[in-house]
């Protein structure tokens, strides 16, 4: 039976103990319980050791940079690739929870084939680098245009990290909007969330959960140089239940996005080249907000 005013997590999958979490199990879209233990209370539920460090929320990845264990063959660009179960999807189903701005200069190195974090802050106000030193982002060159060979290019750019729940399976999962992929983002935003309620006469946001929103990948193409971006697509409200739900969800997020968002990006980093890369560049080839390709420049749709 789901514990009340506990938020979803990973299908058959314990929320990690806290002064505030009773022992109980997590109910997926179907409880496998229903109708065996109704009624029951068993004082534990086994895993009362799991703490937050257990614990691991998938990251669906696009413009992924692997190889299908399973069959050995290069991973498509155009898939969402979760982290956690490693397996492949066309489109998410998702109810959005949250989400968090984060600054980020990463670099893919082709020869390693995989990509490295030079610098990144959490609350863009102070980036770590690579060997933990601390710097200031206002101000901070690698955030600013310069030229490179003549070509444009920025080091640092935002990163929006986005927390929701698969509708079907009600899997909680990160999926982050870079470069060409948030200007997107920002649309979906401002299409059916931003000033796009009123009531009693004032103009307000819908909540980020008030929808069930499809995602979806496209091709583009510059030249020699391909990669995806998302497609939005609002399917319509939410239901009572959900909305209920995904606001506790949210609450609960905001309060652990930080550990969550570095939990996932440590893992990342510490994962074998193959399965490790976040670049969300245009299809691997250079991580700025430029992307250089033989004889001719692609720049950032999102012109940051």
């Amino acid at each position: 039976m789901a514990a009340k005013n506990q938020p979803s997590t990973q299908p058959q999958q314990a929320l990690a103990k806290t002064d505030e979490t009773p022992s109980a199990l997590v109910t997926s879209a179907t409880d496998a319980l229903a109708g065996i233990a109704d009624g029951l209370d068993f004082g534990t539920d086994g895993l009362d050791e799991v703490t937050q460090e257990d614990v691991k929320i998938a990251v669906k990845v696009f413009n992924f940079k692997g190889v299908d264990t399973a069959t050995n063959e290069p991973i498509q660009p155009n898939v969402f690739y979760d982290t956690l179960t490693e397996e492949q999807s066309k489109t998410l189903e998702l109810i959005l929870l949250t989400f968090h701005k984060s600054n980020e200069f990463r670099e893919f190195d082709e020869q390693q084939n995989k990509s490295f974090v030079r610098c990144r802050s959490y609350d863009r106000v102070t980036g770590t680098m690579e060997d933990g030193t601390t710097r200031a982002c206002d101000g901070c060159p690698d955030a600013e245009w310069r030229r490179v060979n003549d070509k444009p290019v920025k080091n640092c750019g935002v990163v929006h990290n986005v927390v929701g729940v698969d509708r079907l399976t009600k899997s909680a999962l990160i999926i982050r909007f870079k470069k060409t992929s948030i200007d997107p983002w920002k649309t979906h935003l401002n299409k059916h969330f931003l000033g796009k309620r009123i009531v009693s006469g004032k103009r307000m946001n819908y909540p980020l959960f008030a929808f069930v929103t499809k995602i979806s990948l496209k091709m583009e193409r510059k030249g020699s140089t391909s990669w995806a971006v998302p497609v939005f697509e609002s399917l319509g409200t939410v239901t009572r239940e959900e909305i209920q739900q995904a606001g506790l969800d949210a609450m609960f997020y905001r309060e652990h996005m930080m550990p969550a968002i570095e939990k996932a990006e440590r893992e990342d980093a510490e994962a074998p080249p193959a399965d490790s890369s976040f670049d969300f560049g245009a299809n691997g080839a250079g991580d700025r907000d430029v992307f250089d390709v033989p004889g001719e420049t692609v720049p950032a749709a999102n012109g940051f």
